[in-house]
């Protein structure tokens, strides 16, 4: 099924780790984003957005070398384009010599999906896969590592049920923030006798 969001958008921009597992996320994705965009903003709007989400078929994965400008390369899950002709840095948050790809074909659509939809969506989707990667299910039913070779141990249920209300109250200022954004956008554009 097409999706706005990535596995990868869902770590990058929550508060997920990089190493959070990528299965439950991928497998929520669909649900939640629909219920999301239908309860927001209703399906018509979310497909028309499905229906503009670039694809870039030519993006290739990042590996030592030189890239043109408006070469898109995949790294750490990311898609990046090179803004610079005879580009051979390496992809890096301080690095301007690359940013990320548009999500859209419609620039209009992409500043309230990089400002807002994006983290709402992503801290969603996260907060409901935080049990399932906690709590695993399989032939002897529900289980719990209590400790892995790293020293480390599994938070028990009430520290999983603080971290998801803290994410909630996270999601539900983004939420507010979108609204406002919403607002004020509509406010300027009503305003623009050019319109």
């Amino acid at each position: 099924m097409k999706t706005l969001l990535t596995p990868f958008e869902v770590i990058k921009y929550s508060q997920a780790g990089n190493s959070f597992p990528l299965d439950n996320v991928r497998r929520l994705i669909p649900v939640i984003e629909i219920d999301f965009m239908d309860y927001c903003f209703g399906l018509d709007y979310y497909n028309l957005l499905l229906r503009n989400v670039k694809t870039y078929e030519k993006a290739v994965i990042w590996k030592a070398g030189t890239y043109n400008s408006g070469d898109v390369v995949i790294y750490n899950g990311s898609l990046l384009e090179s803004c610079n002709s005879a580009n051979s840095t390496e992809p890096s948050v301080l690095n301007d010599k690359w940013k990320e790809v548009e999500k859209f074909t419609k620039k209009e659509y992409n500043k309230l999906w990089e400002t807002h939809i994006r983290d709402v969506l992503s801290n969603k989707i996260y907060k409901e896969s935080v049990p399932f990667a906690t709590i695993q299910s399989g032939a002897k039913g529900l289980t719990v590592n209590a400790q892995d070779q790293s020293g480390n141990m599994t938070a028990p249920a009430k520290d999983i049920d603080f971290l998801c209300r803290t994410i909630q109250n996270q999601i539900d200022m983004m939420m507010n923030n979108m609204k406002r954004f919403i607002i004020t956008q509509n406010d300027e554009y009503k305003k623009d006798n050019t319109k």
